[in-house]
Protein backbone atom coordinates (compact mmCIF):
# COMPACT_ATOMS: atom_id res chain seq x y z
CA UNK A 1 0.00 0.00 0.00
CA UNK A 2 1.38 3.38 -1.02
CA UNK A 3 1.15 6.22 1.46
CA UNK A 4 -0.21 9.53 0.18
CA UNK A 5 2.34 12.23 -0.55
CA UNK A 6 2.63 14.95 2.05
CA UNK A 7 0.41 17.85 1.08
CA UNK A 8 3.27 20.36 1.21
CA UNK A 9 5.36 18.32 -1.23
CA UNK A 10 2.50 18.22 -3.76
CA UNK A 11 1.90 21.96 -3.36
CA UNK A 12 5.59 22.62 -4.09
CA UNK A 13 5.35 20.45 -7.21
CA UNK A 14 2.28 22.36 -8.40
CA UNK A 15 4.03 25.68 -7.78
CA UNK A 16 6.97 24.45 -9.85
CA UNK A 17 4.66 23.51 -12.72
CA UNK A 18 2.57 26.69 -12.72
CA UNK A 19 4.75 29.77 -12.67
CA UNK A 20 4.55 33.29 -14.01
CA UNK A 21 6.88 35.45 -16.06
CA UNK A 22 6.30 38.64 -14.08
CA UNK A 23 9.88 38.92 -12.84
CA UNK A 24 11.28 38.46 -16.33
CA UNK A 25 8.90 41.04 -17.80
CA UNK A 26 9.54 43.63 -15.08
CA UNK A 27 13.30 43.18 -15.37
CA UNK A 28 13.22 43.45 -19.17
CA UNK A 29 11.21 46.67 -18.95
CA UNK A 30 13.33 48.00 -16.06
CA UNK A 31 10.30 48.40 -13.80
CA UNK A 32 10.99 48.31 -10.07
CA UNK A 33 8.79 45.96 -8.03
CA UNK A 34 7.90 48.73 -5.58
CA UNK A 35 6.86 51.05 -8.41
CA UNK A 36 4.82 48.30 -10.05
CA UNK A 37 3.11 47.46 -6.76
CA UNK A 38 2.06 51.11 -6.36
CA UNK A 39 0.64 51.19 -9.90
CA UNK A 40 -1.21 47.94 -9.26
CA UNK A 41 -2.46 49.03 -5.84
CA UNK A 42 -0.99 46.13 -3.89
CA UNK A 43 1.69 45.70 -1.24
CA UNK A 44 5.27 45.49 -2.57
CA UNK A 45 5.71 42.23 -0.64
CA UNK A 46 2.90 40.67 -2.69
CA UNK A 47 4.64 41.58 -5.95
CA UNK A 48 7.84 40.08 -4.54
CA UNK A 49 6.01 36.80 -3.85
CA UNK A 50 4.72 36.76 -7.44
CA UNK A 51 8.09 37.65 -8.96
CA UNK A 52 9.78 34.86 -6.98
CA UNK A 53 6.92 32.47 -7.78
CA UNK A 54 6.33 31.82 -4.08
CA UNK A 55 2.68 32.61 -4.76
CA UNK A 56 0.61 33.39 -7.85
CA UNK A 57 -1.64 36.38 -8.45
CA UNK A 58 -5.35 35.67 -8.39
CA UNK A 59 -7.56 36.16 -11.43
CA UNK A 60 -8.37 39.83 -10.80
CA UNK A 61 -4.76 40.79 -10.11
CA UNK A 62 -3.61 38.77 -13.13
CA UNK A 63 -6.00 40.76 -15.31
CA UNK A 64 -4.76 44.03 -13.79
CA UNK A 65 -1.14 42.98 -14.40
CA UNK A 66 -1.89 42.14 -18.03
CA UNK A 67 -3.62 45.46 -18.55
CA UNK A 68 -0.84 47.49 -16.89
CA UNK A 69 1.89 45.72 -18.86
CA UNK A 70 -0.16 45.44 -22.05
CA UNK A 71 0.42 41.70 -22.30
CA UNK A 72 -1.80 38.66 -22.74
CA UNK A 73 -2.55 36.14 -20.01
CA UNK A 74 -0.50 33.62 -21.98
CA UNK A 75 2.51 35.93 -21.87
CA UNK A 76 2.14 36.26 -18.10
CA UNK A 77 1.65 32.57 -17.37
CA UNK A 78 4.12 29.77 -17.71
CA UNK A 79 2.79 26.27 -17.37
CA UNK A 80 5.29 23.45 -17.78
CA UNK A 81 3.08 21.31 -19.98
CA UNK A 82 6.04 19.22 -21.11
CA UNK A 83 6.72 18.25 -17.47
CA UNK A 84 3.07 17.35 -16.88
CA UNK A 85 2.96 15.34 -20.10
CA UNK A 86 6.15 13.44 -19.22
CA UNK A 87 4.92 12.61 -15.73
CA UNK A 88 1.67 11.27 -17.16
CA UNK A 89 3.18 9.49 -20.18
CA UNK A 90 1.42 11.78 -22.64
CA UNK A 91 3.20 12.73 -25.85
CA UNK A 92 2.80 16.31 -27.05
Amino acid sequence: MRLPEPKTKRIKEIRHIHRNNLGIILKARKIEQKEFAAQLGVNAAMVSYWVNNDNQPGAINSLKICKLLDISANELSYVALDKIAKENNIQI
